[in-house]
């Protein structure tokens, strides 16, 4: 299966237990960000960089388990921690023509 250009969102969040749970969104950019599908939500023990690409990486193995497309990977939205910029770094080795952006992340997950 030929997939389409896409994006990927992380969103990092708090529950009401105090569990650190992430959000993975995927989204065509054909469709200019209008519709989005969560991907997996993972309760994450601990919260570096090494985890944060790892659950990049095993959250498009489950949108296509036998082939990740890596050209077609082409924009990330998560926020501007410290932390994540390092797993940026990481992750654009494997997606060479992944845009890492912080914008409009707070506002389309509390939409959602």
């Amino acid at each position: 299966m030929k997939i389409k250009n896409i994006w990927v969102s992380i969103d990092e969040s708090t529950d009401t237990s105090g569990r650190n749970v992430d959000n993975i969104m995927v989204g065509a950019n054909e469709i200019a960000f209008k519709q989005y599908y969560l991907l997996a939500c993972k309760e994450m023990l601990v919260t570096n960089h090494l985890m944060v690409a790892c659950l990049f990486n095993e959250s498009l193995q489950l949108l296509l388990p036998n082939e990740v497309q890596f050209d077609n990977v082409l924009l990330l939205v998560m926020d501007s921690a410290s932390y994540i910029k390092k797993a940026v770094v990481g992750i654009s080795i494997s997606y060479p023509n992944i845009i890492y952006s912080t914008y409009f992340t707070q506002e389309k997950n509390l939409i959602s």
